[in-house]
């Protein structure tokens, strides 16, 4: 069986927090803006000895944040910021290819590990 051409390599949350908004009215609708969801992302190139044989390495941040509980009848506001190295298997594809093939799918992968 030939493997994936991304490999999520390892994975860690920097941080989460979670705060119940005082002011919540669970009789209430509650008001979720999904404009009010930030979600940001990075991504950088590690060195890695010899790409052409051992393939490259991303490090790769997500990072998903919903505002104060001012901002409607929500019942918490939460953050959190997960990183991870996803190693891309020479072979596959390079350069600027590798970009915008591999772009969602490190974040999808980061976060659904998450999920385990």
């Amino acid at each position: 069986m030939k493997p994936a051409p991304l490999q999520l390599m390892d994975y860690w949350a920097n941080s989460i927090r979670m705060e119940a908004c005082p002011d919540y009215d669970p009789k209430s609708n509650t008001e979720l803006d999904l404009e009010l969801i930030s979600v940001k992302h990075s991504v950088k190139q590690l060195d890695t000895p010899d790409p052409e044989e051992n393939g490259t390495s991303w490090l790769v941040g997500l990072s998903i944040e919903q505002t104060p509980c001012d901002t409607g009848n929500i019942p918490y506001t939460f953050a959190v910021s997960l990183q991870g190295v996803v190693l891309a298997l020479p072979g596959g594809p390079t350069g600027e290819r590798l970009e915008r093939v591999s772009e969602p799918r490190r974040y999808t992968m980061l976060l659904a590990s998450h999920g385990k």
